[in-house]
């Protein structure tokens, strides 16, 4: 997420700044505004009150939609801890951009810190070139691997009925780590 919304700022004319190697840096004020994908724990938050007293600033850039349940209708423990710390952090926050549309997504983020939709698209650098290697996998799967996604995965390898049905990516890697794994899928 981080590197898609990198490159889109890029495109823009802004200097952004990200090194997948060293995840766990911030910038202090002067150096400009760090950028942090929701997900949030209580060791995450004590490190980001710590830089917020000594000036650094922050944008979180939320993922999923938080709802009366949890965050995605708190399907999983994990979704519903996630939007309950959430709070924690984003008092930290100048802004929240969030990744899932609808003016009761922005209302839910506002509550916390200015909030707004954003879209994650096209930059002239997320272009990968084509792989010439035939797929060897039917589907690929990049994300977070959940029990409700290890369900719907299982169910769409039967389909396939073939030995190599999933390409699995669920280590969160570079985007080009990501794209050369997802090439490997039709």
């Amino acid at each position: 997420m981080i590197g898609i919304l990198g490159a889109q700022l890029r495109a823009l004319g802004h200097q952004a700044v990200w090194d997948v190697k060293q995840r766990d840096k911030m910038v202090g004020r002067e150096a400009g505004i760090n950028v942090l994908v929701e997900g949030f724990t209580k060791n995450s938050i004590s490190v980001i009150a710590a830089m917020h007293a000594q000036g650094a600033r922050f944008l979180i850039l939320a993922t999923e939609e938080p709802t009366e349940k949890g965050f995605n209708h708190g399907t999983q423990k994990e979704m519903i801890k996630r939007q309950e710390i959430f709070p924690e952090a984003a008092k930290f926050a100048e802004g929240i951009l969030h990744l899932v549309p609808g003016e009761n997504v922005t209302r839910w983020y506002a509550q916390f810190a200015p909030a707004a939709y954003a879209e994650l698209g096209y930059a002239p650098s997320l272009v990968r070139p084509r792989s010439l290697v035939e797929p060897e996998y039917t589907f690929g799967f990049y994300g977070s691997y959940t029990k409700r996604r290890e369900k719907i995965l299982k169910r769409l390898a039967k389909l396939t009925n073939k030995e190599k049905a999933i390409k699995l990516v669920v280590d969160f890697k570079s985007q080009e780590e990501r794209d050369l794994a997802m090439r490997q899928a039709k």
